[in-house]
C-alpha cells in the first residue's frame, strides 16, 4: 500500500486499447483517469478495528537513515492530527437537504435494468453497471 497508486480510471479509458463505437457524448470532458500517489496511506482494518498508516521510504540525495526518519516524522505527525479532538461543526449541524436531480426518469431506468436483466439472462452479458450522471448545482 505505500508504494501504491490511487484513483480512479473512467469506462471509456478501453479506448485507448479497443476499437468502439463513439454513442456516447462527453458533454463535461473530464480526464479518462484521475491518479495520486499519496505520501500517507491510511489502511482501516474493519475485522481488527485499527487504522494502520503507511508511508514510503525512498532515499533519493538523501541517506537511508535520513529518509527512514522523514518517514517516521510524517507518520508520527498524522498520529498527532488523529488524536486531537475533531473540531465544532458549524451550523446547527444539520445536513443540507439534497440538490441532485437526474435526467432519467424512473421508469426509464426501469426500463435499463429490465433491458440489462434481459442481456444477463441471454448470456450476453455477465455484469452489468448501469449508470447514469446526476445533476447538482455548483457551490462556489
Amino acid at each position: 500500500m505505500a508504494a501504491g497508486v490511487f484513483g480512479a480510471v473512467g469506462y471509456d479509458m478501453i479506448r485507448l486499447v479497443e476499437r468502439l463505437p463513439n454513442v456516447n457524448p462527453d458533454p463535461l470532458g473530464l480526464p479518462d483517469s484521475v491518479l495520486a500517489r499519496p505520501s500517507i496511506v491510511a489502511i482501516f482494518d474493519a475485522i481488527a478495528q485499527e487504522i494502520i498508516l503507511v508511508t514510503p521510504v525512498r532515499p533519493g540525495r538523501a541517506s537511508a537513515d535520513e529518509a527512514y526518519a522523514a518517514a517516521r516524522a510524517r507518520l508520527e505527525a498524522v498520529v498527532a492530527d488523529l488524536r486531537r479532538p475533531a473540531p465544532p461543526l458549524s451550523g446547527a449541524g444539520q445536513p443540507e437537504p439534497d440538490q441532485f436531480t437526474t435526467p432519467v426518469s424512473r421508469e426509464a431506468y426501469r426500463d435499463i435494468v429490465a433491458k440489462a436483466k434481459a442481456y444477463i439472462a441471454a448470456g450476453d452479458i455477465f455484469q452489468v453497471v448501469p449508470s447514469h450522471r446526476f445533476r447538482a448545482p455548483v457551490q462556489a
